[in-house]
C-alpha cells in the first residue's frame, strides 16, 4: 500500500452548506475511508450511505461527496477518527523489518498524535507559563467533589466550592464568602474579614462601622494592610491610634468626599503615609482643641520614582499642629497635593511644613490648596517647591528656602490678625502673578536670585531690602511711596511743616524715583549743599532732571539730578547758579514756598 506524506493540517475541517453543494474537501491525510467521521449539524453520517470518500492514503487528503447536498446553513464537520489501537503488524525476533509495515505504523502514530493535538486545542486549559503545579489543577476526589460546584480559589487552583450546611441562613455575609472569598493578601497579612458582604478593601469588610462611636482604627488599618484600594463609604470613622501605610505596600485610600470623616480621638498623628500611596475624597478631623498631633506625616523619600505621595480633594481640619508635614530632607520626593483644604485649629499654625536641611530637590507640588485664615506653609529649608493657585495666610521663608515658585496664589493676614507681614526670603525663587492682601510685604536683604514680578500689592506696604544685579534678584514693584531724608554738607536742615515726599517704581535693577521738596514756614535750611536719600544704592553714576522754582523772585531753574556710583543720595545742579550744587544759598536763598522736583532713573547694586 502506498503511504502518504503526512502534512501539518489539523485533522478537522468544517463548512457551511448552501443547499446545492455536495462535494467538500478533506484537507488532511487519512489511511482508510473508515478513519474519517462526517457530521451534519452534529449528527454522525454513514459512510457509503450518506456520503462517499476518495483520497485514502493520498498526500494532501481527498474529497467527501454527499448523496444529498446538506441544507442551507447546515454545519458540515469532517474529522480524522483513526482508532487508537495498534495495527496487526507483528515483528518477529531476528525477522525481517518490511519497510511498508514500518511506514504504516509510523503514519498511524503521526495521525493519532495530530488527533490528540486537535482535541487538546478544544479543551479548557491554563497557560503553561503560570506558576501552578499539575497537582493544583487536578480534580478533587469523588467524595470531595460530589454534589458541589468547582471554583478557582484565590491562588488560581481548582477546588470544590464551599458547601453550606443545611439550614444555613443566606445572609449578605454568607453570600459574600462565595462572591468575595478571603484573598491571598488577606491570608498573608493574617487578616480574616468579619463581613464578607463587602469586597476586599472596603473597611466594612474588616469590621468598620462609621457611626462616630465605634472604634474603627483596627478595621481601617487591616484594610490598608491587605488591599491596594481601600474604600471608606460615607460615615464618621473614630480612630484611636495612627494609621500607618507602609512604604512597601502602596495603597489608595478613597472616601465619599466630605461625607467621609476620619475623626481623631487621641493624641498623635492621624496617618503616616507611605511611598506611592494616595488619599482621595475624604475629611480628617483633628479635634485640635482637645487633641495634639498632626494630620498626615510623610517621613521617607529619596531621589527616585517611588517616593511620591498624592493627596486629592482631602480636607484636614482642626489639627493642633501641621495638617501635612514632610519631616525629613527629600521625604515625599515628587509628591503632589491638589484641591485640598488644610486648616489647623490655631490660625498662626502653618497648614504645611517642609523640611530643614534639604540639599537635593524635593520637587513637591501644591495646586489649589487652601488654608483660609491659617498660615499656608512653612518652607523651612526646602529645595524646589511649586505652588499654583493656593490661598492662605502669610507663609514663612528662611534664607535657605530654595527654588520656591508661587504662581497665582492669594496671600492674606492670619485670621486672628496677629501675623500681617509677609517676609519674603530665599534663593533661586520666583513669585509671579500673586494677589497680596497682607498689610505689608518685606523683601529680605538675604534674597538671592529671587524674582518678584507681576504681583498685585495694591494698598500693601512693601519694604524692599533686596539688592539688584549683585545678588541676581529681579524685583518688579509698582509705585511705592517713601519719605526721603534731607541732608546737607554743612549744618543740617529740617523740613518742619514743609513737604518732602518720594515715590519710586522698580523693574529689575532699574529704579525710577520722583522726589517733591517744598519747604514751609517752620523749615530751617542749614548750610552747605543739599542731598536727598534714595530707596536703593546706585551701582553706577546716573543723571536725571530737576525743576527748581524761587517763588519770591519768580524765577525758574532747570536742574540736573545726579547720583554717584555706590551712594544712595541724589543732588542737584542748576543753570544760572553761582555754585555748582543746589544748597542753602544756591541757586537762591531758600524760603517757604520754594520748590524742587526731581525725576531720575538709575541702576541699583
Amino acid at each position: 500500500m502506498a503511504l502518504p506524506l503526512i502534512g501539518t493540517a489539523s485533522p478537522r475541517a468544517q463548512y457551511t452548506g448552501n443547499g446545492s453543494q455536495t462535494a467538500f474537501a478533506v484537507p488532511f491525510e487519512f489511511l482508510a475511508n473508515t478513519d474519517i467521521e462526517v457530521y451534519v449539524d452534529g449528527v454522525l453520517k454513514t459512510l457509503n450511505t450518506d456520503y462517499t470518500l476518495t483520497g485514502a492514503s493520498v498526500t494532501g487528503g481527498g474529497t467527501c461527496t454527499f448523496t444529498t447536498a446538506p441544507a442551507l446553513d447546515a454545519v458540515v464537520t469532517i474529522l480524522g477518527a483513526l482508532a487508537y489501537s495498534r495495527a496487526l503488524t507483528r515483528y518477529n525476533k531476528f525477522g525481517a523489518l518490511p519497510a511498508n509495515s514500518l511506514e504504516t505504523d509510523f503514519a498511524r502514530l503521526q495521525l493519532q498524535v495530530k488527533q490528540i493535538q486537535r482535541d487538546v486545542s478544544f479543551a479548557s486549559r491554563i497557560p503553561p507559563t503560570e506558576a501552578l503545579s499539575g497537582a493544583q489543577m487536578q480534580w478533587p476526589s469523588k467524595t470531595a467533589r460530589a454534589g458541589r460546584y468547582a471554583y478557582w480559589n484565590p491562588e488560581g487552583a481548582l477546588e470544590p466550592a464551599v458547601q453550606l450546611t443545611a439550614g444555613t441562613t443566606l445572609s449578605a455575609s454568607v453570600i459574600g464568602t462565595f462572591l468575595y472569598p478571603r484573598t491571598t493578601a488577606e491570608v498573608a497579612a493574617g487578616v480574616t474579614p468579619s463581613n464578607y458582604a463587602y469586597e476586599p478593601g472596603d473597611v466594612r469588610r474588616y469590621g468598620a462601622v462609621g457611626d462616630g462611636v465605634a472604634d474603627d482604627t483596627v478595621a481601617i488599618q487591616n484594610a490598608c494592610n491587605c488591599a491596594r484600594f481601600v474604600y471608606l463609604p460615607a460615615g464618621t470613622y473614630k480612630t484611636t491610634s495612627v494609621i500607618t501605610i507602609a512604604d512597601g505596600s502602596p495603597v489608595v485610600v478613597r472616601g465619599d468626599s466630605y461625607l467621609t470623616i476620619i475623626d481623631k480621638q487621641f493624641n498623635g498623628d492621624v496617618i503616616s503615609l507611605g511611598k506611592r500611596s494616595e488619599l482621595r475624597d475624604l475629611t480628617i478631623q483633628g479635634n485640635g482643641g482637645t487633641r495634639t498631633g498632626r494630620g498626615v506625616i510623610i517621613t521617607t523619600g529619596s531621589l527616585d520614582e517611588t517616593s511620591w505621595r498624592k493627596l486629592f480633594n482631602v480636607s484636614i481640619l482642626g489639627t493642633a499642629s501641621y495638617a501635612i508635614e514632610f519631616t525629613a530632607a527629600t521625604a515625599g520626593y515628587a509628591s503632589q497635593v491638589e484641591m485640598c483644604r488644610l486648616v489647623p485649629f490655631v490660625q498662626t499654625t502653618h497648614a504645611i511644613k517642609l523640611p530643614s536641611g534639604e540639599t537635593n530637590n524635593g520637587n513637591r507640588v501644591f495646586i489649589n490648596v487652601w488654608s483660609f485664615g491659617a498660615r499656608l506653609i512653612d518652607f523651612g529649608e526646602c529645595d524646589n517647591t511649586l505652588m499654583i493657585g493656593c490661598q492662605g495666610a502669610v507663609p514663612t521663608h528662611t534664607s535657605n528656602s530654595k527654588k520656591v515658585t508661587m504662581v497665582g496664589c492669594r496671600i492674606v493676614n492670619s485670621g486672628d490678625g496677629s501675623v500681617t507681614t509677609w517676609a519674603v526670603n530665599g534663593q533661586q525663587s520666583s513669585f509671579t502673578g500673586n494677589i497680596i492682601a497682607t498689610t505689608a510685604v518685606t523683601l529680605a536683604s538675604t534674597c538671592a536670585s529671587v524674582k518678584w514680578q507681576g504681583n498685585s500689592v495694591s494698598g500693601v506696604t512693601v519694604t524692599d531690602s533686596t539688592t539688584g544685579t549683585s545678588n541676581g534678584n529681579e524685583i518688579d514693584l509698582g509705585q511705592q511711596t517713601y519719605t526721603p531724608t534731607w541732608t546737607s554738607t554743612g549744618t543740617g536742615p529740617a523740613i518742619g511743616n514743609g513737604t518732602l515726599n518720594g515715590a519710586y517704581r522698580r523693574s529689575g535693577e532699574l529704579v525710577h524715583v520722583n522726589i517733591r521738596f517744598e519747604p514751609g514756614s517752620t523749615s530751617t535750611f542749614g548750610t552747605g549743599f543739599y542731598r536727598f536719600s534714595l530707596p536703593y544704592t546706585a551701582s553706577r553714576r546716573s543723571v536725571g532732571s530737576a525743576y527748581v522754582e524761587d517763588v519770591s523772585g519768580v524765577a525758574v531753574y532747570v536742574g540736573t539730578a545726579m547720583i554717584d556710583s555706590g551712594t544712595n543720595t541724589v543732588y542737584v545742579t542748576t543753570s544760572g547758579s553761582t555754585s555748582a550744587y543746589m544748597g542753602a544759598a544756591s541757586p537762591f536763598t531758600w524760603a517757604s514756598g520754594d520748590k524742587c522736583w526731581i525725576d531720575i532713573d538709575y541702576a541699583i547694586q
